[in-house]
Parts: C-alpha cells; sequence; structure tokens
C-alpha cells in the first residue's frame, strides 16, 4: 500500500484522536532533502498530523535508522516513556485493529 493510500486511514485514527494528550501521530521521512516535497505533499492531502524528517545536520536516514524502519511508509507507535509498541511496514485491517488496540479506540 501507498502512502497516499495509507494516509486517509491514519488521518481518520488523527482525527479520532483530536484532543487526546496521551498521545501524538508522527509521520516519518528520510532524508532532509524531502523537506519541501513532505511539505507541498502534506499541504495537497489536508494532512493534520506532522511530518518528521532527519535533522539538518543529521546522515539521511539517521531517523529511519534510529526507529528501525527499514522501508517506507512505515508506522510506529511510541507510548509516553519512549518505548516502541508498534512498527511495521505498511498498513492492512490487523495494522489497523493493533494501534486501535494499543490506542484504546475498540
Amino acid at each position: 500500500m501507498t502512502c497516499r493510500e495509507e494516509f486517509p486511514h491514519i488521518q481518520k485514527l488523527a482525527d479520532e484522536l483530536e484532543g487526546r494528550d496521551d498521545v501524538a501521530i508522527y509521520s516519518l521521512n528520510s532524508g532532509v532533502d524531502k523537506l519541501k516535497t513532505v511539505q507541498a505533499f502534506w499541504r495537497d492531502m489536508g494532512h493534520t498530523w506532522p511530518a518528521v524528517v532527519d535533522a539538518p545536520d543529521a546522515r539521511p536516514g539517521d531517523l529511519a535508522e534510529a526507529l528501525g524502519a527499514k522501508r517506507f511508509p512505515v508506522n510506529v507507535l511510541i507510548d509516553a516513556d519512549g518505548i516502541v509498541r508498534h512498527a511495521k511496514y505498511g498498513w492492512d485491517e490487523a495494522v489497523e485493529a493493533r494501534l486501535r488496540g494499543l490506542l484504546g479506540l475498540e
């Protein structure tokens, strides 16, 4: 599933989680050269959650490597203690069910 196909599902979660201060959704993109592309994509698609790219002084892929992302799109759920509770490439019904369970949205 491409990010264009996946992101409406994430937007739905973002909408359902709006107002909760115990969780935040971010999308990860690797490579600082992608910043303008990501900003344009977000604007064009109307996404309301933030995108994160590698820091300007980082090697391309540092953020992805730190989170164990080997390919994109990857969904990562990190709890309030900084523990990765979910990290998986792509989106399907099983991923959505797992995330909903972890987020108390069942």
